[in-house]
């Protein structure tokens, strides 16, 4: 058999659908501002993240979309940050952090791997977890290990958007109907850039095979206590046609 070759990393430049995709996500920012601005006004003083210098939430655990996955993938690869290395460390990453959770994830103080000198490498395309995620409470308290009394918010209006775009997404790539398709943020990447190294039809068939989180996995996660089942899209369709 024929052996394919790697396309160039510059094969997405001025791809319409990520094109689409990174203004949808920069898009977002309009409904995160109108938000924060509401509790602005409610709470009667800034959230201290816009004088923030030590982000102490880049070390949490994130949950990053298929949807969302493609505008940063593309930049890691468009930047030469697509390294055999740096995608081991992405697996790496996710494995553990799956396998830790979201509490004991925290409790291990480890950085985002996108964290540069106290700083987002990929700030203007960061998910929309980050972007929507918001402290009132002093710097201190945020560290890691959080205080529990830090004051924080989350705009959950508009991670259901990103939710809807997600579908969309998914349901434009024929993936089969049942999981959630978001994972962790490493582990998510690591999917993408490998879909991003195939052919199209290669890489929607490598997704295909991948494992996701499912809807209740998601309530778990968002109760604190997640850790990941290895459920493969096809394992999905399989329970459902017994």
């Amino acid at each position: 058999m024929k052996k394919m070759k790697k396309k160039p990393r510059d094969r997405f430049d001025g791809d319409p659908g990520i094109d689409l995709l990174e203004k949808a996500l920069r898009g977002f920012d309009d409904l995160v501002r109108m938000a924060v601005n509401a509790a602005k006004e409610q709470l009667e003083v800034p959230p201290t993240c816009e004088s923030c210098s030590s982000p102490g939430c880049c070390h949490q655990l994130v949950l990053l979309s298929v949807a969302e996955a493609f505008p940063i993938a593309r930049r890691l690869a468009q930047e030469g940050r697509d390294s055999a290395t740096f995608k081991e460390k992405l697996k790496t990453v996710g494995a553990e952090q799956e396998k830790l959770g979201r509490r004991e994830w925290w409790k291990r103080a480890e950085p985002c791997v996108f964290l540069r000198d106290g700083r987002c490498s990929i700030y203007d395309l960061r998910p929309i977890m980050c972007r929507s995620y918001f402290s009132w409470s002093e710097v201190e308290l945020c560290q890691p290990p959080r205080s529990s009394t830090v004051k924080t918010v989350s705009f959950t209006g508009v991670g259901r958007a990103m939710v809807v775009l997600n579908k969309e997404i998914c349901d434009q790539l024929e993936l089969p109907p049942g999981p959630a398709y978001m994972a962790v943020l490493p582990r998510m990447l690591a999917i993408i850039l490998e879909c991003m190294d195939r052919s199209t039809k290669s890489g929607v068939a490598y997704l295909k095979k991948q494992h996701f989180m499912t809807v209740p996995e998601l309530e778990a996660w968002f109760g604190g206590a997640a850790r990941f089942e290895k459920t493969s899209s096809e394992e999905h369709q399989q329970e459902e046609l017994r």
